[in-house]
Order: structure tokens, then C-alpha cells, then sequence
């Protein structure tokens, strides 16, 4: 089941993107030179965001809460708004990786590092994030 992007999770996908795509780093960790790669090995493709999607499905919150949480995320990251972003970006790439932490000892990897480059990955990503099952 698909839920209509809420405006804030739009909102927050597409200003973080368009934030780091701008240079903006008052505090936050995003890359000021297109050039500039937390992996430096042969096979690191360049990007001009890494967005680390951290999500708390602690007991704090229900599983109706939790559920909601995670469609508003892959409603954000298959958003036009957010597609734009990226594309506007000097390498038209952003890297994201989405884990569910519930405690210090309890954290799970729900998607490794993928590069979104339009809606295609976009969707991949998404499809990926859902299908995960629900620790």
C-alpha cells in the first residue's frame, strides 16, 4: 500500500538534497566539492549527496506509527520534488542507505549504500525499503 507523500517528508527529503547539492554545510556533514568521496578506492562512484536515512522503531512507537514512518520515507524518496534535486545536482547522483535502530544494540541495515539517479533507482530503492521485513 502506497500513502500520498505527506508534505513534510517531501519537504524534508528534497531540502536536505538541496542543501548539500548547494554546498551548504553549517553543521551538517555533506560534501563541499563534487570531488570529494568518503570511499577512495577503484570501484567508489562519485556523488554529490551520501544520505544516511536513520529511522527509531524503538517501542516508543506502534507498529501503525512505524509503518507510516517508513511509507512517508520511500513516498519522499520517490517524490518528484526529490527526483529534481538530485538531477539539479553537479553529478546527478545521490548515495542513501536506510537502517532502523530500536536501541544501542539494536539496529538493522534495512538497505546498504545504492545510488539513486532517477526515478528507475528511485523506485528500486523504494521497492527495496518495503519489502524488508519488520524486525
Amino acid at each position: 500500500m502506497r500513502v500520498q507523500p505527506s508534505l513534510i517528508s517531501v519537504f524534508v527529503a528534497g531540502a536536505a538534497v538541496a542543501l548539500a547539492l548547494a554546498g551548504w554545510n553549517g553543521g551538517l556533514a555533506v560534501p563541499t566539492s563534487p570531488l570529494m568521496l568518503a570511499q577512495r578506492g577503484p570501484n567508489s562512484v562519485p556523488v554529490d549527496v551520501e544520505l544516511v536515512i536513520a529511522v527509531d522503531v524503538s517501542n516508543s512507537m506502534d507498529p501503525e506509527e512505524q509503518a507510516l514512518q517508513r511509507e512517508g520515507y520511500i513516498a519522499g524518496i520517490t517524490s518528484r520534488e526529490f527526483i529534481s534535486a538530485v538531477r539539479e545536482g553537479i553529478i546527478g547522483k545521490v548515495a542513501v542507505t536506510y537502517f532502523e535502530w530500536a536501541g544501542l544494540y539494536d539496529q538493522k541495515i534495512i538497505l546498504p549504500w545504492r545510488v539513486i539517479d532517477g526515478p528507475a533507482s528511485a523506485e528500486a530503492v523504494a521497492n527495496e525499503i518495503a519489502r524488508a521485513p519488520w524486525t
